[in-house]
């Protein structure tokens, strides 16, 4: 199969990048490797890529530009501190759309919540990432049936996402340079991401993607394009008796994201020549092999 000169220079890039930032802590597990997505509510792909991919390229408007992951982070529960790009705290974003639910950390848990797939792409004019991710209760730890969803009433465990960007979609459309923060819950009346969204109770997927020809990106050396999500496990154990609200546990959370700019002056031209190396390497091997 012949291979095209992105996917050698993004393949360069995944080998020099050898470190990232693991999410062991506070129950997340990185463990990439394909998997179903199993009753998502909202829909979504049958399969996900499955892999680690930190970063890809594209072209728009005449220039190269890069599409990145931002490291994966464990987010503290009860004392979180402000995510970029727009300065957000999940709290004060959650509890300004939601005033009069209780958001309280509940206990560590026991079992983990796997990330399989956290993954840039570029594919034509569209570029964005894949994260997916399952949970895995353990002793103690809430578990999620098929009567405990919104299907059967609010009660039970859920997914919540916060997220912060700089490429807010205005009117359908991609608006880069304009900011955005809010609860990622797709318009419903609660502030649970698999109401509407491709999760349930032990599965969640997320595919956060923009049009590059649909809006001016900003010039080099613009400031990087930013979008950042904080996504929780969370378990609403029931309603205030008197006022109705939600008492919602939070149990785990993560944070993770993307950004988009253009390459340092000569960090091109240097993959350009690892990747070319990286081929000529293996048409050797290839003949050697003959």
């Amino acid at each position: 199969m012949k291979r095209s000169v992105w996917q050698y220079l993004s393949a360069a890039v995944a080998l020099l990048t050898v470190s990232i930032t693991t999410a062991q802590s506070q129950g997340f597990v990185e463990n990439y490797a394909g998997a179903p997505i199993a009753n998502a509510s909202g829909g979504g792909p049958a399969t996900t890529l499955g892999v680690y991919n930190p970063i890809s390229y594209f072209s728009a408007a005449g220039q190269i530009w890069y599409i990145r992951t931002k490291p994966v982070r464990p987010v503290a529960l009860a004392n979180p501190g402000a995510f970029q790009p727009n300065n957000a705290n999940y709290i004060d974003v959650l509890s300004a759309a939601f005033p009069n639910a209780d958001f309280t950390p509940g206990n560590a848990l026991t079992g983990t919540v796997d990330i399989k797939t956290y993954a840039t792409y570029a594919r034509g004019t569209a570029v964005g990432e894949e994260f997916y991710a399952t949970y895995n209760p353990g002793a103690g730890d809430p578990v999620y049936t098929a009567s405990n969803n919104l299907a059967g009433g609010a009660n039970g465990m859920h997914w919540m996402q916060v997220i912060s960007n700089t490429w807010a979609i205005v009117g359908g459309v991609g608006q880069p340079g304009v900011s955005f923060t809010g609860v990622d819950n797709l318009g419903s009346n609660n502030p649970y991401y698999d109401s509407l969204g491709a999760a349930n109770g032990t599965t969640f997927f997320d595919s956060p993607q923009r049009i590059t020809n649909n809006a001016p990106l900003p010039g080099p050396p613009g400031i990087p394009l930013q979008w950042t999500a904080e996504m929780f496990l969370v378990d609403q154990t029931g309603n205030d008796p008197i006022s109705g609200a939600p008492i919602i546990n939070v149990y785990a959370g993560v944070q993770y994201g993307f950004e988009v700019g253009t390459p340092e002056p000569g960090t091109f031209a240097y993959l350009a020549v690892f990747s070319g190396s990286a081929i000529v390497c293996i048409r050797r091997r290839r003949r050697m092999a003959k």
